[in-house]
């Protein structure tokens, strides 16, 4: 018997030409592993440049609410532009859109590190850079997740995103940060010169990425792919709120997604001020405190799909959201570095493992042809806290101090944490409705020949 993940390639080339693949994609293919060492450098440049923001912002100034406006003006832009992200992403050639957007990142960061060079920074101008790439990591991410189903099968999802995730963790919230304190001790130029040559590298991998199944304007030649009538933005939006909403699960996950990513970010947005003033650690340690989130993110990532075939989705979710609880709750009362760091991790492998799960549940529950506009959906709702979270973390620490924000974000997750408890006594994912949404893979047979949903 044949093993379904060996000797997948881009369709004309010899399946035996195997020079690409390496490391964590050798059992998904050539094009997987193009997809993944272009997430990989870019990622690093990405921790390198998120660690020196927040020191250069704290070079500049020592209000909490100010260096919480660097990841606010990061983060601004998945409420702004999600959405049409998502309509994008079902219309354009993927993996060729990707390229370009890290080019036109790589464009911008230089830019910003010839201003460092200069000393022509100021705080508006380190907003306006970081709120360019997260507009261009809008559009960047969700189709990175919308591709995934084109360059590996289905029965490698679970092993793809899990890799995915876990290069994720290891170049940006890990190797990346370590670095970015190091090199920003030296010179503040070095860590975002780093970042701009990563997306330039980046985007020459992604030019050369070839689908398994044609996209964008190859689809429309391609013999088994749907051929769907242009409609207008509106209509397609509508068909993705529509799928997203009548999916009780997808639904209830993208809010206490939002809710966690509301918690998480107003507590990463003011963690330069909590290392400082609870920890009393310098830049370099710093990196390594924030890196060591990756530490536990990095075992969850491999752990994760293991964790949900042996617990289930619903009880692995839950255990996800506990241990977040447990993590910011000992960041609220510790003054130690090392024991803020184990929390860190604690809380890093939760989020790996609710990702793993969620990422999954989304991509084998809806369509291919929905499946960017239900991901921008989903992400407007669970990434549209990333700003609030960050602003309203920045002026509770100011008033109440850095601990209270970890304290009051253990109590609001510990709602969720007794939602999905009841979600995993009662299966209410495993056992979902009977009748599937509109535009899950289920009810690919209500779609006409063109792609039409069916009155």
């Amino acid at each position: 018997m044949s093993k379904p993940h060996e000797k997948t390639g881009a369709p004309g080339r010899p399946a035996g030409r195997r020079w690409l693949d390496i490391g964590l994609g050798e059992r998904l293919g050539r094009e997987f592993t193009k997809l993944w060492l272009a997430a990989a450098v870019s990622g690093a440049g990405d921790g390198i440049a998120l660690v020196a923001a927040p020191l250069l912002a704290a070079s500049m100034t020592g209000d909490p609410r100010i260096i919480a406006g660097v990841a606010t003006a990061l983060t601004l832009p998945y409420v702004l532009f999600s959405l049409p992200a998502g309509v994008l992403t079902d219309r354009v050639n993927k993996s060729r859109a990707m390229a370009l957007v890290d080019a036109f990142r790589a464009v911008i960061v230089g830019g910003f590190t010839v201003l460092v060079v200069l000393d022509q920074v100021s705080i508006p101008v380190l907003y306006v850079c970081f709120f360019l790439i997260g507009s261009c990591e809008t559009f960047f991410r969700n189709t990175s997740q919308a591709l995934v189903p084109q360059v590996v099968k289905r029965e490698g999802l679970a092993l793809a995103n899990g890799r995915m995730i876990g290069t994720e963790i290891v170049t940006l919230e890990f190797l990346g940060p370590m670095v970015g304190g190091l090199l920003f001790a030296v010179s503040a130029t070095l860590p975002f010169g780093v970042d701009a040559a990563s997306f330039a590298i980046s985007s020459l991998l992604l030019w050369t990425l070839r689908p398994l199944v044609p996209d964008g304007p190859r689809a429309r030649r391609h013999p088994q792919a749907r051929r769907p009538r242009r409609t207008r933005f509106l209509t397609d939006l509508i068909d993705g709120l529509r799928v997203l909403w009548r999916d009780r699960v997808l639904r209830s996950l993208a809010v206490i997604a939002g809710l966690s990513n509301f918690v998480s970010f107003g507590i990463l947005a003011i963690l330069v001020v909590y290392a400082r003033n609870e920890l009393h650690i310098g830049n370099s340690a710093y990196g390594v405190l924030l890196g060591s989130a990756a530490v536990g993110g990095l075992i969850a990532s491999r752990l994760g799909p293991v964790l949900a075939r042996a617990l289930g989705s619903e009880w692995t979710l839950f255990v996800a959201v506990a241990g977040q609880v447990t993590a910011y709750l000992v960041l609220s009362v510790t003054d130690q570095p090392v024991v803020a760091g184990a929390a860190l991790a604690v809380a890093g492998a939760a989020t790996v493992v609710w990702n793993v799960v969620a990422v999954v549940l989304r991509q084998t529950r809806v369509s291919p042809g929905y499946l960017g506009r239900v991901n921008s959906i989903y992400r407007q709702v669970a990434w549209g806290a990333l700003p609030v979270g960050s602003i309203c973390g920045g002026f509770v620490a100011h008033a109440y101090g850095t601990r209270t924000v970890c304290a009051l974000g253990a109590l609001l997750l510990g709602m969720a944490v007794l939602y999905l408890l009841r979600v995993a006594v009662r299966h209410e994912i495993s056992a979902p409705d009977r009748r599937p949404a509109v535009g899950t893979r289920e009810s690919v047979s209500d779609l006409d020949d063109e792609g039409e949903v069916v009155p």
